[in-house]
């Protein structure tokens, strides 16, 4: 928390632009090639490959995924796949519990968000290829998709109702052993959804490592 307030009150732009054209530095060389690209990395790339052999490896992801989530537009991400996969809304839904660790939002300055991104962009060029294609690939798939804005409504609400009536339940309740059927939605889920989804990742890990175990 207190690294957020530091920045916070971060005003003198100067130094900061500075500070990141030398950091810059750091990632030149061979360090460049262990850090650039994380995002093709992910996808089975390598760094060492020409900008020729990356744009046909893009190329070849491209044509092996039906879908590619895109962080910032998750739910539209989930929708397509929804849609794709001919599953229903019980595949796709999540939510935040009221518990979850929000981030405390930094004060934007446009110049220095401007100067990381053209920073970001000279180091991992090929990172924004693949993100600008993920997001032209999944703008035309939801214009593909009849009534995909009122889908998308009813999306977001069912996943704020659905969080609500989650948030009002413990692990001891006896609704957990019930169906919750959401007015309005003709939708319901098992309470032992809400349970799962309070799971956090460490959590999902040793349930997956102990579920190895066993076998």
């Amino acid at each position: 928390m207190r690294i957020y307030k530091i920045l916070q009150n971060l005003q003198n732009f100067a130094k900061l632009q500075k500070f990141l054209d030398r950091g810059f530095q750091f990632l030149e060389g061979k360090s460049n090639r262990l850090t650039s690209n994380p995002m093709l990395v992910d996808f089975g790339g390598k760094r060492s490959m020409t900008h020729e052999e990356t744009n046909s490896y893009i190329n070849q992801i491209f044509s092996n995924f039906s879908v590619i989530l895109v962080k910032e537009r998750f739910d539209e991400s989930l929708l397509v796949m929804k849609n794709l996969f001919c599953w229903d809304y019980q595949d796709i839904l999540y939510f935040k519990p009221q518990n979850t660790f929000r981030r405390p939002k930094l004060v934007e300055n446009p110049d220095i968000e401007s100067l990381r991104e053209k920073h970001y962009r000279d180091f991992s060029p090929f990172d924004y290829i693949l993100y600008e294609r993920a997001t032209e690939k999944l703008d035309k798939q939801m214009e593909s998709i009849a009534n995909f804005s009122h889908q998308l409504q009813e999306f977001k609400r069912l996943r704020e109702t659905v969080g609500h009536v989650c948030d009002q339940l413990t692990e001891d309740s006896e609704s957990v052993n019930h169906k919750i059927f959401i007015a309005n939605l003709n939708f319901s889920i098992g309470g032992e959804f809400c349970v799962k989804a309070r799971r956090n990742l460490l959590d999902y890990i040793q349930l997956f490592k102990n579920k190895y175990d066993e076998t």
